[in-house]
């Protein structure tokens, strides 16, 4: 009885700290916001809209790299995103982001703004595999995620 009850426990835990991981991308989200807009739909020429057009990225894994890479280092470089230039710089979030914030804000915009809530293919960041990839990227910078970001988009 004892083991169920504590495995209950557990289960609740769990449920609780993944709960407030979303909440807290949503909250950790309002930073991206400010020029993502609330909805991701960015402002054209100036910032790139990430909302409905990410979901490719989350079933590869050099995707979610890149993503994690984005939030961590940020990108500098011109870049063509849906026949769109854009030239501005989004600056590296890792003083404001920890592991855990990366991975909550990340599975805001991928659940939220690019429709994977509730989709059996999808598979939420961790904070675990956050760690995982900036331990083997642990110097990059903003230009080493635009070369990635080549790779990932295949050239754009």
């Amino acid at each position: 009885m004892r083991k169920l009850l504590t495995g209950f426990a557990c289960l609740g835990l769990a449920i609780t700290a993944s709960s407030a991981l979303a909440k807290d991308g949503a909250q950790l989200y309002k930073r991206c916001s400010a020029c993502h807009l609330n909805t991701g739909a960015g402002v054209p020429g100036a910032y790139p809209a990430i909302a409905g057009r990410l979901q490719p990225l989350a079933s590869s894994e050099s995707g979610r790299e890149y993503l994690v890479l984005v939030l961590k280092a940020g990108l500098m470089g011109p870049m063509t995103v849906e026949g769109v230039t854009y030239s501005s710089m989004m600056p590296g979030q890792a003083a404001a982001l920890k592991t855990d914030g990366i991975a909550a804000v990340l599975n805001y915009v991928m659940e939220e703004l690019n429709g994977l809530k509730g989709e059996d293919s999808w598979t939420p960041f961790t904070e675990e595999e956050v760690v995982a990839i900036l331990e083997n990227n642990p110097k990059v910078r903003a230009r080493d995620v635009m070369k990635k970001r080549a790779e990932v988009f295949g050239g754009q």
